[in-house]
């Protein structure tokens, strides 16, 4: 039933009330990151007696396990400096624990600084029991710990993929790293020892400084940003070989340095050498080597706010933050501490989106019909049924209403339901002469255009169904099953691919266009038997039971104490495991029976 206009312009106004929220709040989405598949998948039934199959396809795929893991990792500070974004963060988890087919575990990571880690959690289920013990962990103040001043965001980076990695269960695509940060790190990780690493470095005064921005400051001061490095010239020395942490040494190194010790850099070379990294960069250095490693793992999500926005080493900090966009999808905020309790939900909105939602609104798939040749050069060619009766839409299982728009468009669900109130949820286009979407030209073809957000937790089907036109009438078996299109290379020699192409055309939840990602291909088969073939196996079967009759025969008149009648019974026996044998017996009774006659009618005359 449509909408009327009233409740059209109602839904609209409630959309820009919703969009207004997000002022101030910038969303960027990974460029250079691992871009996962799309769970998805597509399956055909085998043809049956008509030529005819059903075809499915599932966003997500049929097999979905459905779990998910987060791992947060946050700045000691975050908790106490902006606690309306903690809170947000925790109230993100009634809302994942309301998704009944999803399985989410969640870890916690809060780092410190000269104490890498101050807390953390392992990957836990995410239940009724659990729920509240982790939101608490995650708005809890640990502003007051030993050892946090520092910010070491590599060590909260590297705890997270460790925990991440560890779970065998659940595939990268479904793993996520929700970072909350100003991005101000002045520490780094030591691995083999596990301590943290800051730059060690004299100054004027002969005096060992370790974890303090006073190298900044000497070389750069405070705020002429005209001389700064940027964070991709440090990023490109450090992968061309150059050491950036030249002069780093460990918390325990640090407690025993004196003036004289080697490694420790002099004033001179802090102020001027090409070769010192000061402490700022040298931390961001290292951060950013692993969140790129992790984002080739998982996805790397960054909640990002301002560091200290009226010094130089705030705006370097910013460079460094959106060099990262290339490998994160990062959610900044232009505010740096007492972020208003609107804009924490607002974000953390967003970012359940991202994990949550498969595909957003404006998704579109092209499905083109299977027409080629086969392995031996025979030509086979599909046809769309476009009959309102073979096509199902589900989602989670439950069947959307179908509406036939025109003769060849369809829509799912109720009109003025997608998500800018306009149309269907789904709507199908069939082009039996083909069409051109993003300047490629398609054959016969069907648009599925996806007008809401499709979610992990609620799978779509899609079942429509095919026929092949030109079945072969010659005696043999043409192409090879194939269900869920797994086990072809795409090939000739598996041939009867119901389609030549189903591609999705993703939109993700920030809006952002993905790659094109194409589906499986299924493939089925036919046999065809022609009456000549059925003549000559009967003529082999006759054969066989002529062989085996007298086989037997000659078996039984061999046998000791063997009478005529045991002899028949044998030969009937024998004819039996014949596909035609069944006819034996009746002529057996039947000889017997013109016998009995021929003896009466004797016996008469």
């Amino acid at each position: 039933m449509k909408r009327t206009r009233e409740l059209s312009a109602l839904l609209l106004t409630l959309v820009l009330a919703f969009s207004s929220l997000f002022a101030g709040i910038t969303v960027v989405a990974a460029e250079t990151g691992t871009n996962f598949d799309l769970s998805k998948s597509k399956e055909a039934t085998q043809l049956n007696e008509n030529y005819e199959s059903d075809v499915t396809i599932s966003l997500p795929a049929a097999n979905y396990k459905g779990y998910l893991d987060v791992a947060f990792v946050l700045d000691g500070s975050t908790s106490h400096d902006n606690t309306n974004l903690a809170q947000a963060a925790a109230d993100l988890l009634d809302e994942l624990l309301n998704y009944e087919n999803l399985t989410v575990k969640v870890s916690i990571t809060i780092f410190g600084g000269y104490e890498p880690i101050l807390k953390t959690t392992e990957l836990t289920e995410l239940t009724d029991e659990t729920v509240e013990g982790l939101q608490e962990f995650l708005t809890a103040d640990y502003k007051s710990l030993d050892g946090r001043s520092g910010s070491n965001l590599q060590a909260g980076v590297e705890k997270a993929r460790s925990l991440l990695n560890a779970d065998t269960e659940v595939d990268g695509s479904d793993k996520y790293m929700i970072i909350l940060t100003d991005g101000g790190a002045r520490m780094w990780y030591d691995s083999e020892s596990g301590e943290a690493m800051s730059q060690t470095y004299l100054t004027g005064s002969n005096e060992v400084y370790w974890n303090s921005n006073e190298d900044w400051l000497y070389r750069y001061g405070d705020t002429d940003t005209t001389q700064l490095r940027s964070f991709s010239s440090i990023w490109e020395a450090g992968q061309s070989s150059t050491d950036i942490g030249k002069y780093g040494k460990t918390y325990t190194e640090y407690l025993v340095a004196n003036a004289s010790d080697s490694g420790i850099a002099s004033w001179d070379t802090v102020a001027t050498g090409d070769d010192y990294y000061t402490t700022y960069e040298a931390a961001c250095y290292y951060a950013a080597t692993s969140i790129v490693t992790a984002s080739q793992e998982v996805n790397v999500c960054m909640v990002t706010y301002q560091y200290n926005p009226n010094q130089n080493y705030g705006y370097f900090t910013e460079d460094f933050k959106t060099w990262l966009e290339s490998y994160v999808t990062r959610y900044d905020i232009e505010q740096s501490t007492n972020i208003d309790s609107k804009t924490a939900a607002a974000v953390f909105s967003k970012v359940k989106d991202r994990l949550i939602q498969l595909v957003d609104a404006g998704s579109v798939l092209v499905d083109e019909m299977g027409d080629s040749v086969d392995e031996n050069g025979v030509a086979y060619d599909f046809d769309f049924i476009n009959d309102i009766s073979r096509l199902t839409l589900t989602v989670d299982g439950t069947a959307l209403v179908v509406t036939q728009i025109d003769e060849n468009t369809y829509g799912f669900g109720s009109d003025g339901d997608s998500s800018d109130g306009s149309t269907y949820p789904y709507v199908l286009t069939y082009y039996p002469d083909g069409t051109t979407y993003k300047d490629i030209t398609y054959g016969e073809c069907f648009i599925l255009e996806i007008n809401v957000p499709i979610t992990k937790n609620d799978q779509v089907q899609l079942t429509y169904s095919v026929v092949l036109t030109n079945p072969q009438t010659a005696s043999g078996t043409y192409g090879t099953y194939d269900q869920y299109g797994e086990n072809n290379d795409g090939s000739s020699s598996y041939s009867l691919y119901t389609n030549n192409v189903a591609r999705l055309y993703p939109v993700d939840s920030d809006g952002n266009e993905g790659d094109p990602e194409d589906f499986n291909k299924p493939t089925v088969s036919y046999t065809v038997t022609t009456d000549s073939d059925e003549t000559q196996d009967d003529e082999d079967d006759q054969q066989s039971e002529s062989s085996s009759s007298d086989s037997s025969s000659s078996d039984s008149s061999s046998g000791s104490g063997s009478s005529d009648n045991a002899s028949e019974v044998i030969s009937i026996s024998s004819a039996q495991t014949g596909d035609s044998s069944s006819i034996i017996p009746w002529i057996v009774l039947l000889a017997g029976f013109v016998g009995m006659i021929l003896r009466k009618m004797s016996l008469l005359s």
